[in-house]
């Protein structure tokens, strides 16, 4: 057998080792989401180190988006129609004060104007 001769030196030398069992993590998250939503994309990468505000995944916009259009234009027709009830106020104002309508329907569209109110 030949001989081979290196000189020492000091260093890290790999060491692997094949064995069976299972490994687990010194650190876990657990992350809960503040709304439901489906995931559009995933922005962190397994393993990565993230802080605290750090953007994990985004979730699809169009349904919030959907639910935000639809309040706005229930507002626009609330508000429409609260416009409608105080012209529909004063014109039956002016009946009362001539006689010339029922008092019912005056009263009627003073609460309906007095609860549409923004509070």
């Amino acid at each position: 057998m030949p001989v081979k001769i290196a000189q020492a030196r000091v260093g890290d030398a790999p060491m692997y080792m094949s064995s069976i069992g299972t490994v687990q993590a010194f650190n876990t998250v657990t992350v809960r989401a503040r709304v439901d939503g489906a995931i559009s994309r995933v922005v962190y990468r397994e393993g990565a180190k993230v802080k605290r505000d750090d953007v994990l995944v985004e979730l699809d916009r169009r349904p919030s988006t959907r639910s935000y259009n639809s309040t706005e234009a229930q507002r626009d027709k609330d508000q429409a129609q609260l416009e409608n009830a105080k012209v529909d106020l004063a014109r039956y104002e002016l009946l009362a004060e001539t006689d010339s309508g029922p008092r019912q329907v005056l009263d009627t569209a003073r609460c309906w104007c007095a609860s549409s109110r923004p509070r």
